[in-house]
């Protein structure tokens, strides 16, 4: 029998529950309630219609909406429940912006909440009076690229609930990674059915992507590109490449972006200096994120992050240290508002090496269109207990020098896991004391290393010529 995924849904996000599934190449049909995620009225509705779809396919059963997470759905197969806007933001974006006091809001806003007759009512009480309109000091209306504005309905859930409206751009990376997941903890896989490509213009905050280039002039003409959809979306964007050329470039793209800070281009050398990460790719990837959660404070969408063709070639990086950091960047986009693009040309680097590479980006995109990678493999996956961004939140616990000193040995040694570990990452990177303590730490292990290497070439050597004595 053909598997077929069944999807339920809040309406308002239906479009993009179907494309995401034809892009992984996941056979479905859709199930979609009226919007289901702010108001009562539609929780009857709703278990009748997860109901009907559990008993018509036996595969998979994704539930989205808020009032979702209530439903037991017994031989529906697994059962993922989330509010859409989390899966539209990502998991930790969603958690920052919430914090803030900011309520996210999914489209289509008037003709899918206002205009319903019954709907409204719902609407206009839980902006004003219910659990969620407490400590709301604005909206957030989640936009994609190919998704029409609702000025229309911003401007009337303004008036409703009194609070100023701010616009998030995002990609479908997020809600792309969760049903995929959902669908691999079911037995299932991506390109099961034809995959759709991706429009590169489609790429957004969540998507990490591998850009297959053989010259240096397509991976530019890739990030000018990239680059100029993103600052009109209020991305902050960050070019990293050692190419001459991409300074011109970037003035002409964006003189004042660049006067404001909203768009840097910088040398892989630098980056890393900058960063103090040239041993440490998670102190790269905890930069990045910090990066982006700085331009949502801005008032911006997000991070988008362009690395140039060679770039970890240029700065002396290893191909272990490299993996692990795009396995690492991965899991960061896969929460936070970051869209990657990666340019690398398959000749540059060894062919086990290539790919690798492609197992460690979720999207490849080539000639420039974009598809779900079959060989992805996520970063707590590939990195086996090193999962260190799996349960990373906005506020990762802080540590002082006097906490910190203890565990030098550990996080040096690669023992620790989980946000701690990023938290430890972080202090070291940011304090010159501790990140001495590291880097000595490191060295004295190294020296001691060669030591050994030495010792144990002297004792052989030794015990040979004894062993040559005695036998003669």
């Amino acid at each position: 029998m053909k598997l077929t995924i069944a999807l339920t849904g809040c309406a308002t996000i239906a479009p993009e529950l179907e494309r995401c599934c034809r892009e992984l190449g996941l056979p479905t049909t859709l199930y979609a309630a009226r919007p289901a995620c702010l108001f009562e009225g539609a929780r009857r509705e709703t278990r009748e219609l997860v109901a009907r779809a559990g008993a018509e396919r036996d595969a998979l059963l994704i539930a989205f909406g808020q009032c979702c997470g209530e439903f037991e759905v017994e031989g529906a197969g697994v059962v993922a429940a989330s509010r859409c806007t989390e899966m539209l933001l990502g998991a930790g974006t969603h958690s920052w912006i919430t914090e803030q006091g900011v309520l996210p809001l999914p489209p289509p806003y008037f003709d899918a909440w206002l205009n319903d007759p019954k709907a409204r009512p719902e609407v206009e009480r839980v902006l004003t009076s219910s659990a969620a309109a407490i400590g709301l000091g604005a909206i957030a209306a989640i936009d994609q690229a190919e998704r029409e504005s609702d000025p229309r309905g911003i401007a009337e859930i303004e008036r409703i609930c009194g609070r100023p409206s701010r616009r998030l751009f995002t990609g479908l990376g997020h809600l792309r990674e969760n049903l995929r997941e959902a669908a691999e903890a079911a037995g299932l896989s991506a390109g099961m059915a034809p995959a759709e490509p991706i429009p590169a213009t489609a790429l957004g905050p969540g998507d990490d992507c591998l850009a297959v280039v053989e010259e240096a002039q397509t991976g530019r003409q890739m990030a000018v590109d990239t680059i100029a959809a993103g600052l009109s979306r209020g991305l902050t964007c960050v070019w990293v490449t050692d190419d001459p050329a991409s300074a011109p470039i970037a003035d002409r793209l964006g003189g004042e972006a660049r006067e404001s800070g909203q768009l840097q281009v910088i040398g892989p050398e630098a980056l890393l200096a900058e960063t103090n990460a040239a041993g440490e790719p998670q102190f790269l990837v905890a930069n990045w994120i910090e990066r982006a959660t700085e331009a949502l404070t801005a008032g911006g969408s997000g991070l988008c992050l362009i690395h140039g063709g060679g770039w970890g070639e240029a700065a002396g990086l290893s191909s272990d240290y490299l993996l692990a950091y795009a396995s690492r960047l991965s899991a960061a986009c896969s929460r936070w508002p970051i869209l990657s693009l990666c340019a690398c040309a398959p000749g540059a680097v060894e062919p086990s090496v290539w790919e690798e590479l492609r197992r460690t980006h979720p999207l490849v995109s080539e000639a420039g269109v974009a598809r779900v990678s079959p060989r992805f493999v996520r970063s707590e996956e590939y990195l086996g207990a090193e999962s260190l961004l799996q349960t990373l939140g906005h506020q990762p616990t802080t540590f002082t020098c006097a906490d910190v000193q203890p565990l030098i040995s550990a996080l040096a040694d690669g023992e620790l896991d989980g946000p701690a570990a990023v938290a430890l990452a972080h202090h070291a990177q940011s304090c010159a004391r501790c990140g001495g303590l590291l880097r000595q730490h490191r060295e004295t292990k190294q020296s001691l290393s060669a030591l050994r290497v030495a010792v144990e070439g002297i004792a052989d050597e030794l015990w040979a010529r004894v062993s040559a004595r005695l036998h003669e």
